[in-house]
């Protein structure tokens, strides 16, 4: 990367990152959902997210007690998606001014989502900004089946979807379009998936039991990226089943970010009555992920509509 270099994307600053910074060896640190920590025979999970104003979300259509439960769920998503437990969190916010009834209403947001996930507040920072930002650090525990990596996905192995693709990026639009009161009365469900998104932690252990997979993300930055990302490149994904709702298109369903969906990877033929979708397989290839359209697997040169930059 050039010096004053204007075109910044999350991977080009990723790979910057990764290039000054090593981690000790048996860690896993930059590239994955949650860096893996060991101290003795504790393995620790640790990660964080932020929500910044004008880029994840508008005040004018954005409450702030939903706000405060997705700080903590989309952290809660990246722990679960690793196979693990969350545990406790930091809370970090830089805010534009001091409305105690928008803070309390954030806070009760923040009370909830940490309360039902199992989430101790254990402190973090305040500061003044010109727009809000709110940060979360959270810690959490591998299970007894340990650390479930993004890459580790095998030839001859199926992918497979718990939940489906879209509903976030369809909610996000009618919220930008008509705001929180009007929206929320045309698809509950869509706004809801984007203001309060439910991470699987009460079904991810039947999931880890059943199917004991070999890779596993969250969809948060879209299925189609979500998709590359459990790639390797002597690997290609075929798709060749997409769970679609019927107000969703197939473009919408792979590009809309913000679903908090698992992806996984298994051997597991079947889903014994579980709520997920085989949506496609692993075979050697070249690092590409292809769509069955009329019979033949084409390559999906689409990607993810939210971009951090």
């Amino acid at each position: 990367m050039k010096e004053g270099d204007s075109s910044l994307s999350e991977g080009k600053i990723i790979k910057l990152l990764s290039s000054f910074f090593k981690v000790p060896k048996k860690w896993i640190g930059i590239g994955d959902d949650t860096a893996l920590l060991k101290y003795g025979d504790k393995n620790l999970l640790f990660t964080c997210d932020v929500l910044n104003e004008e880029v994840h979300f508008k005040r004018s259509y954005f409450p702030p007690y939903y706000l405060g439960w997705k700080l903590i769920a989309i952290n809660v998503s990246d722990i679960i998606s690793k196979g693990g437990k969350p545990s406790a969190c930091l809370l970090f916010f830089n805010l534009p001014f001091s409305d105690r009834q928008w803070l309390e209403a954030l806070m009760k947001g923040i009370k909830s989502a940490s309360e039902k996930f199992g989430v101790k507040v254990v402190g973090g920072n305040t500061s003044a900004s010109k727009t809000i930002s709110l940060g979360c650090a959270m810690l959490g525990t591998c299970g007894k089946h340990g650390f479930i990596p993004r890459k580790g996905a095998k030839a001859g192995e199926k992918v497979y979807l718990l939940g489906t693709p879209g509903l976030s990026h369809a909610g996000m639009k009618l919220l930008k379009r008509y705001g929180y009161n009007s929206a929320i009365k045309i698809w509950k469900k869509a706004v809801m998936a984007h203001l309060k998104p439910e991470p699987h932690l009460y079904i991810i252990d039947d999931i880890i039991t059943h199917f004991s997979p070999t890779s596993m993300t969250d969809t948060s930055d879209s299925l189609i990226e979500s998709l590359v990302n459990i790639l390797t490149p002597e690997l290609d994904i075929h798709i060749n089943h997409i769970p679609l709702h019927r107000k969703i298109s197939l473009k919408e369903a792979m590009t809309g970010g913000e679903d908090y969906n698992l992806l996984f990877t298994s051997s597991s033929e079947n889903t014994c009555g579980l709520p997920v979708s085989r949506i496609g397989s692993v075979v050697p290839g070249s690092g590409k992920v292809k769509l069955l359209k009329d019979g033949i697997m084409e390559e999906i040169k689409m990607r993810g509509f939210f971009s951090h930059f």
